[in-house]
C-alpha cells in the first residue's frame, strides 16, 4: 500500500513515550475512562503488556503519530482469559494467536489510511510470527469495521470494567478465500504468505452459524432494552464513513478515537 505514511516500530523510550502519552489523551481526556494504569503525572497509559508487546505506528512526513496498536503473541489481559478459553479452541497454543490492542487513531490528524496501513503491517507480522489467527476484541459498534477487513466474532460479548461491553473476535490467517470473499485490505499482502486452508475450514466447521446467531440474539436483547423513540434516533441522520478497500465502513466516533 503505497500512501506516504510509514508504519514503523518503536524502538526507543521516545517513541514509546509518544505512543503513551496518545492513549491518554484519547482514553482518559477524551473518554474519561477509569484506567487503573493511567499516569496523570505524566499523561501516559501503559500496562504490563507493553513490557513484552511489539509496538506499532503510523507517521506522516512530518513525523507525526497518526494511528497506533501493539501486538502481543499468546499473552493478553486477564479479562479476555475467559472469552478466549473456549473449548473450541483448546487444540491450538497460545503462540498461535497474534493478539492485537489497542488501536487507535489520532483525533489531531484522521488520516483514512493510517488505520489499514496499520492493519496491513500487523497482519505482515503476524504472518511472519507463524500465527495462523490474529485474535482481539472490541466494542459491538465496531464489529462490522473489523468484519470488513476479515476478522470474525467467535463467542458472545463480555463486560470489561473499564473498556465496557466488548465482542471477542478472531482472523484466520491464512484463509485467503475468506478475506477475498470480504475484499479486505489483507489481501494484499495474504499472497506473500502461504495459504493454508485447513484453519479457515476448522473455523467454518465449528463455528458455523454462529456469528449470525451471536448477533442476532444480541440485536434483539438490545431492541428489547431500547425505547422505540431511542431507536429511531440512533439510525437517523448521515453516518461518518472511512473508505477501505472493502467498501465504506462506519468510522469511529468523534468522542471517542480507539478501534
Amino acid at each position: 500500500m503505497t500512501t506516504g505514511l510509514q508504519v514503523r516500530i518503536a524502538q526507543s523510550r521516545e517513541e514509546l513515550f509518544r505512543i503513551f502519552r496518545l492513549r491518554y489523551e484519547v482514553y482518559v481526556e477524551q473518554q474519561q475512562k477509569p484506567l487503573p494504569n493511567a499516569d496523570s503525572t505524566l499523561r501516559i497509559v501503559k500496562d504490563r503488556l507493553d513490557e513484552v508487546a511489539t509496538n506499532f505506528y503510523v507517521c506522516d512526513q512530518d513525523d507525526q503519530i497518526l494511528a497506533c496498536g501493539r501486538s502481543t503473541i499468546g499473552t493478553w489481559p486477564e479479562v479476555c482469559e475467559g472469552p478466549f478459553s473456549i473449548p473450541q479452541l483448546e487444540g491450538f497454543r497460545r503462540e498461535d494467536f497474534y493478539y492485537i490492542s489497542k488501536v487507535m487513531i489520532n483525533p489531531r490528524f484522521r488520516s483514512p489510511l493510517a488505520i489499514p496501513s496499520l492493519f496491513l503491517e500487523m497482519y505482515k507480522d503476524g504472518r511472519t510470527k507463524l500465527c495462523p489467527f490474529g485474535i482481539a476484541n472490541c466494542t459491538p459498534k465496531l464489529v462490522p469495521i473489523y468484519s470488513r477487513l476479515g476478522w470474525r466474532r467467535f463467542g458472545p460479548e463480555f463486560f470489561d470494567p473499564h473498556s465496557g461491553p466488548q465482542v471477542p473476535i478472531l482472523l484466520v490467517a491464512p484463509g485467503v478465500d475468506y478475506l477475498q470473499k470480504t475484499r479486505s485490505i489483507l489481501i494484499q499482502a495474504a499472497y506473500d504468505f502461504p495459504n493454508d486452508p485447513f484453519y479457515l475450514s476448522w473455523f467454518e466447521r465449528v463455528f458455523l452459524g454462529q456469528e449470525a446467531v451471536l448477533t442476532v440474539c444480541e440485536e434483539v436483547a438490545v431492541q428489547q432494552l431500547v425505547p422505540t423513540n431511542s431507536r429511531e434516533s440512533s439510525i437517523s441522520g448521515p453516518q461518518p464513513k472511512t473508505i477501505l478497500a472493502g467498501g465504506p465502513l462506519n468510522s469511529p466516533s468523534e468522542a471517542g478515537q480507539e478501534w
